[in-house]
């Protein structure tokens, strides 16, 4: 039964259930748009795509900072941490082919069965927790009344957002996402200003996930999904290059560029959020990358015809030797996601952005120069579609052929019938062969 005491509680690995919830997304155009793809890769049900998009990949993608570590000694620290925390029989392994990837492997859905006592936390930390994450105090919105440090709990994932913080029990849609044993009391939790800290320690997920932080690991590592790493592997930057990432928070394709040129050259990295920049910083320093310059600033402006060249944006045209565009996008196959409220207006917003960011990029670039762009959305409009307005827009570039089992000459990520599991991501690549003429 779906309803068990004041909760209305779901199992997402459950395909019954999975009709229950219904779509991921509310607005229906945007659901089609979404099937679209998947339905031109493979045959898949509705339910079935539902199912996918809550369930998350299967394995967790470790990208080694080879500025600080090697493979194969990263690949034995992982293992150590994860022996720490119990993870007795955790498969770690170096990527078959990108010497920098460790996958840590999972074994998919597991049988967990729920404790009593019952824990309600938010969307985004019920999503973090299916990826591997403990839950860490503010985001537990309610608890029971004699909730106590020791005590073995259930999770639950307020999924609609309508939890009033510190309530005593809910009766809204929750998930349940795992068993742990918590950390903190409800006082802790409720009457004491600003608690921080692990409030729940995570013993078992409904998906096998094993705890990583890698903020713990002194910089040598960085937890990234596959496809982002490809994206700069295709990029391919050389030391000693001037090289731009356009739209780079949090930092973890800024920081594998660094890496990739060994510290040798310059990076600039753009985001438009002064406090995403922070962050870039901050992960730069703590993974030991001293060549990055990263800025507040929109993109699609950053290029000017006189422009001076002391280093700061704006920049005069044909500066740079290789640009990636990771565009601002619609995320449709992130994954996992239990709603996606995203309306149709707000889809149809990106491909707008999108253009102004790649046609400023292909004028930063300079001749003979490599563009790759890449979004984390399976949208036609975004994807495909853009490339074609590319290379009718702007006869100064030529598409790079990758290859593409599906014979677009792109990647694309993310279907349940692809033999990797991973989120939707699409990558492009393209070379300048003369001057931009606007």
């Amino acid at each position: 039964s779906l309803l068990q005491e004041t909760v209305d509680i779901v199992d997402i690995g459950d395909m019954n259930t999975q009709s229950a919830l219904g779509a991921v997304f509310k607005d229906s155009e945007v659901s089609e748009r979404f099937l679209s793809f998947l339905r031109k890769y493979g045959c898949v049900t509705d339910d079935e795509a539902w199912k996918w998009l809550r369930t998350p990949p299967r394995d967790t993608i470790v990208r080694v900072n080879t500025l600080k570590t090697t493979t194969k000694e990263a690949v034995l620290e992982i293992l150590e941490h994860l022996r720490g925390k119990c993870y007795t029989d955790a498969m770690v392994t170096a990527h078959d082919t990108l010497e920098e990837v460790i996958v840590i492997h999972g074994t998919g859905q597991k049988q967990v069965s729920k404790e009593e006592k019952i824990v309600i936390v938010g969307e985004m930390c019920g999503l973090a927790v299916l990826r591997g994450a403990d839950v860490f105090s503010p985001g537990i919105i309610s608890a029971p009344v004699d909730l106590s440090p020791g005590d073995r709990v259930a999770v639950m994932a307020d999924v609609t957002g309508a939890c009033l913080r510190g309530a005593k029990q809910f009766q809204g849609e929750t998930c349940f996402v795992g068993n742990g044993i918590s950390r903190v009391s409800r006082d802790d939790l409720f009457k004491t200003e600003g608690a921080k800290g692990i409030g729940i320690e995570m013993l078992e997920r409904i998906f096998d996930c094993p705890s990583l932080d890698d903020t713990v690991f002194s910089g040598s590592i960085m937890l990234q999904n596959l496809p982002s790493v490809m994206a700069v592997d295709l990029l391919d930057p050389q030391p000693g290059e001037t090289v731009l990432d356009m739209c780079s928070a949090p930092g973890g394709k800024t920081t594998h560029l660094a890496q990739r040129m060994n510290n040798r050259g310059l990076v600039v990295a753009f985001d438009k959020s002064r406090n995403k920049v922070e962050v870039v910083k901050k992960n730069c320093e703590r993974l030991g990358v001293e060549i990055v310059k990263a800025f507040v600033m929109d993109g699609s402006k950053s290029c000017e015809e006189r422009a001076c060249t002391e280093g700061y944006p704006p920049y005069p045209p044909e500066y740079f030797d290789r640009i990636l565009v990771d565009a601002p996008c619609s995320g449709l196959g992130q994954r996992p996601q239990f709603y996606n409220k995203m309306k149709l207006k707000e889809l149809n917003s990106f491909p707008k952005i999108q253009k102004k960011l790649f046609a400023t990029a292909v004028k930063l670039l300079k001749v003979g120069g490599t563009l790759v762009y890449s979004t984390c959305t399976n949208n036609f409009d975004e994807n495909e579609n853009i490339v074609e307005w590319a290379k009718e827009s702007l006869e100064c570039l030529e598409q790079v052929a990758l290859d593409d089992a599906l014979g677009s000459g792109c990647l694309n990520f993310g279907h349940p019938s692809f033999n990797l599991d991973t989120i939707s991501f699409f990558i492009s690549k393209f070379t300048k062969k003369d001057s931009f003429i606007e």
